[in-house]
């Protein structure tokens, strides 16, 4: 992946509307360290993707429910 584009996603996850610095943290760690994925990766699933591999819900898909 592009080093320009991988900034951007880190960027975007740092500051994610009315989440806090653990929140957030965990989000990562979900991403990158339990689940080996790019933020490419996960930026490019769909609401399917990220309901299957992170319960989000249709309700709420921009936010998870295991946070």
């Amino acid at each position: 992946m592009n080093e320009y584009i991988d900034k951007t996603y880190w960027i975007a996850v740092a500051h994610l509307p009315k989440w806090n610095t653990e929140r957030t943290n965990r989000f990562i760690i979900q991403i990158i360290h339990k689940n080996k994925m790019s933020w490419a990766d996960f930026f490019e699933l769909d609401k399917k993707g990220w309901k299957e591999l992170f319960a989000f819900t249709s309700r709420n898909s921009h936010v998870p429910v295991w946070f």
